[in-house]
Parts: structure tokens; C-alpha cells; sequence
């Protein structure tokens, strides 16, 4: 169906008021569901957690995902109304005005009554709600996406030790020279031009998640209630695999901290160090880690609506589309004795295999990360590095490799290449989970006890789970 110029009017008219609106009603939840509520105490105590950069950062980035978020809330907006145009010009070619009775059926059903099946009432309805909810969202993110005071980390330039020689070699070079690129040299291996049927790695889409909507999944699933099953089935394995194979007083490197790679919002971290460990978060976006000072250093508290910006297929109740969620939902404490935190922004491979000694770590933990590696012998490799002898290196995530991946191994070849003489692993364990688990919040909730589906779809993993000890 072809819309008319009445419709881009409409929808002129429509998002123009409803900006108004919700501008004026700013963070307004009278009429908004609140399912997940915060801990009693809100206020986060005082805890040092140095953010440490390789370089500045380029704080632009933040006014940049800003400017997605908005487009991408302009770009909904935009749908809603076109879906309204829709509706009403079809409701008029089968003899229905809106705020009339219907016309031809002899019903006596008044106006009110007619309005509460019009798909033209509904998605008004739903203009209002969603253009109030992602304003709030707006303002919310804005108020994390902010600079902050910058510790600079000086690289350490590391030695070859007797022991790890092997690891220290010149850069390797895999593919042919009529297949290299001037890639970074401070990458492990040289990334290779397109092959015959495949297309190179975008490297704009590295860090697709790094904007607007995966920083408030990722705020969900890390310091929410609504995200508290997720970490029970992932974060929750991820510290008993520590306290089994990295209690402090079991072996040598069990004296050294843990590192987590790809540590978004920094919740698994944070947890790690409030048992006792010491610990290196690693993240790679700007924004996260602007996020996660906010709330771990500037004791940040708020609310968000996730699925503002969700699509709009497969809902079950619609009015769930303005649940709206608290954060953090526990209150942030001093760590145990001999526990703590820090937080190291740059490129994984950049950082823990060029910049840093080797043998630093005594357990790494990788969360829903290997499979964003470029080149996941860079991961390995550095992960290889980074582990001192006897240090454990524990998994878990799918295999969901990303747009810029350009290997994709499957799990099998994945557990060869580890046990493989190139390598100095040993595989303690692996498994994939039968039951699939999902990424932001469990598809099965509840309600003041009452269990309910929120969708008719279903998006989730079958977590690869492993455990290997650094030879």
C-alpha cells in the first residue's frame, strides 16, 4: 500500500506532538508498568575502582552513540506512524471513523466501545507511550555517557622469560604475502584480503554493540533484577569454576589476579572481586565503560524501559512493551580482604599481548567474548600469553562469531585446536548445555508470582562451557 502525502503529514503532525509531550512529561511514570524494582538501599558504596586507558580516549565516540540512539528512536517513531496511516485509511474503507459508532452494522456499540479493538486507537495509544519511554531512555544515557577523570596506563614493554619463550616470538605471519594486508602491526597475525567467496570483516561493525540499545541490555542483564536469572545460569558458574580451580592457596598462580576480557558493564568482575579476588576487567568500548564507572565509582542509579526499542513482532501482551527496570538492583559494597577491582580500556590483543608480561594472570574468564575475535588464533595466542604456568582459562558463550570474525570454527575443531601441540593447554573440561539460555532475561518471567511469556519467539544460546589448565 502506498502512503499519500496525507500520511507524511500525519506523521509530521503526530511524532511533532507527541515530542512535545513527552519533553514536557520528561521521566513521567504514572501510567508506566514498573515490574523489577531496585534493592531496598540505593545509595552504592564508596569502592576504588581505577578505570586505566592505553591512550585517550576519543570522548566524541559517547556524543556519537548518542546521536545513533536518537536516530534510531527517530527511525521507530517514524514506523509507528506510518503503521497509524495505515490503520486508519483501512478503517475508513471499511466504513469506520474513528470516535463513531460503526457505520452499515446496525451495532449499538458507542464510540468508547468501538475504540477498544481500532488498531488506530492502539497504535496512537502506542505513539504516546513509546516516544515518553525512549525520551526517558535519552536522558538516562545521556547522563552515563559523560567524560570522566582519565588515568593513563604506561605499556610495559615485557621480556622473554626462560619459560615462555616460545610465547614471545616475532609477530607470525599465516597466509601468503599476495594475501596480507598492512594490518595494525600490533596485531598477533596479519589479517588477509578477501578470498574467493568471501567478503572482507567490516571493521565498522567491530563494535556493533557498542551503542545505544546493547548498553541498556547490558545494564539489564548486569544490574537488574529482571537480568538476575541469566546471571544465575552464567556469572554464577563462571565463580564456582574459580573458587574450584583458582582458591587463593591452591597453587602458584593462584596468588595471581584473574583477568575478564570483554567485561561490558563489569558485573561478573565486580562479583569476582567481592569474593575475595583481585581482578582485571578489559573492555573495548567507550560507552560501556563510561557506563560502568557511572555505577561503580559515581554510585548511579536510575531506570530504564528495555524494550522501548524492541521490535514490535512476536508480543504477547502489548502493555509490556513499557515495563520499566531499576538499577543496580543490589547495593554495591567494600570488597573482602585481599579483593579488588580495576577497569582497562583497549583492544584485548593490543593490551595482554604486546603491552603487558607475559605470564600476569593466573585464571582468565571469558564470558559471551571469544567468539567477537577477529581472528580467534589473536584470542588464544593472547590468552596463551597472558596465563602464567598452571593458571586456568575458564568459558562460557555460544559460537555466535561475529560480522568481523573471519574464522568460524566449530566447537570440535575449536577443543582440537586448544589440544593441539601449537598450544600449551589441557582441556579439564567441555560442554554444551542442552537447555538453552538467553541474553538478556529469561524468556519465562513472572509477575507478582505469576508466571508469564512476554513473547511468542524465543532468541537463545546453547552456552559452550570449558575449562582448560595453562602446561
Amino acid at each position: 500500500m502506498r502512503l499519500s502525502g496525507m500520511a507524511i503529514s500525519l506523521f509530521v503532525v503526530v511524532v511533532a506532538s507527541i515530542l512535545q509531550r513527552a519533553v514536557a512529561s520528561g521521566s513521567n511514570s504514572t501510567n508506566t508498568n514498573e515490574t523489577v524494582s531496585t534493592a531496598e538501599n540505593q545509595d552504592v558504596g564508596s569502592i576504588p575502582v581505577p578505570f586505566l586507558f592505553m591512550e585517550s580516549p576519543n570522548w566524541r565516540d559517547l556524543s556519537a552513540m548518542m546521536e545513533k540512539y536518537r536516530h534510531d528512536s527517530s527511525v521507530l517513531l517514524r514506523g509507528l506512524s506510518q503503521s497509524l496511516e495505515v490503520a486508519l485509511h483501512s478503517e475508513r474503507e471499511m466504513g469506520i471513523e474513528p470516535d463513531i459508532q460503526v457505520v452499515g452494522t446496525g451495532t449499538t456499540n458507542t464510540a468508547d466501545k468501538t475504540a477498544n479493538f481500532l488498531l488506530s486507537k492502539r497504535l496512537k495509544h502506542r505513539l504516546d507511550r513509546v516516544a515518553a519511554c525512549l525520551h526517558h531512555n535519552e536522558k538516562e544515557l545521556n547522563s552515563l555517557m559523560q567524560e570522566f577523570p582519565v588515568r593513563l596506563a604506561l605499556p610495559t614493554t615485557h621480556q622473554p622469560s626462560s619459560s615462555n619463550d616460545e610465547r614471545n616470538q616475532p609477530k607470525r605471519n599465516l597466509f601468503p604475502e599476495s594475501q596480507q594486508s598492512t594490518a595494525d602491526s600490533s596485531h598477533l597475525f596479519t589479517l588477509p584480503h578477501t578470498f574467493p567467496g568471501t567478503t572482507a570483516a567490516d571493521p565498522s561493525k567491530k563494535n556493533a554493540y557498542d551503542c545505544g540499545g546493547q548498553v541498556i541490555a547490558h545494564i539489564v542483564r548486569d544490574w537488574t533484577l529482571l537480568g538476575q536469572p541469566v546471571r544465575a545460569s552464567i556469572y554464577d558458574w563462571c565463580s564456582e569454576m574459580v573458587e574450584k580451580h583458582h582458591k587463593p592457596g591452591t597453587s602458584t598462580s593462584s596468588s595471581l589476579p584473574i583477568l575478564v576480557p570483554g567485561a561490558g558493564l563489569g558485573r561478573l568482575a565486580h562479583d569476582l572481586a567481592s569474593s575475595g579476588y583481585s581482578v582485571e576487567a578489559n573492555e573495548v568500548s567507550l560507552s560501556m565503560a563510561a557506563a560502568a564507572r557511572a555505577i561503580l565509582e559515581d554510585k548511579r542509579h536510575g531506570s530504564f524501559y528495555p524494550f522501548a526499542l524492541d521490535s514490535w513482532a512476536n508480543e504477547v501482551e502489548s502493555e509490556r512493551h513499557y515495563d520499566r527496570v531499576q538499577y543496580p538492583d543490589t547495593t554495591i559494597l567494600n570488597f573482602k580482604p585481599n579483593g579488588s577491582l580495576s577497569y582497562t580500556l583497549g583492544d584485548f590483543v593490543d593490551v595482554y599481548h604486546w603491552q603487558r608480561p607475559s605470564a600476569s594472570f593466573g585464571c582468565v574468564v571469558t564470558c559471551f567474548f571469544i567468539d567477537t575475535a577477529t581472528n580467534v588464533y589473536e584470542y588464544i595466542s593472547t590468552i596463551e600469553h597472558a596465563l602464567s604456568s598452571g593458571g586456568y582459562w575458564i568459558n562460557i558463550g555460544p559460537l555466535r562469531w561475529h560480522h568481523n570474525s573471519v574464522l568460524h570454527p566449530a566447537a570440535d575443531e575449536l577443543r582440537l585446536l586448544l589440544e593441539s601441540s601449537m598450544f600449551a593447554f589441557e582441556v579439564l573440561h567441555w560442554s554444551v548445555d542442552e537447555q538453552p539460555s538467553e541474553y538478556r532475561h529469561e524468556d519465562r518471567e513472572y509477575d507478582k508470582g505469576k508466571p508469564f511469556v512476554r513473547s511468542t519467539a524465543y532468541d537463545g544460546y546453547r552456552p559452550l562451557r570449558f575449562v582448560v589448565r595453562r602446561l
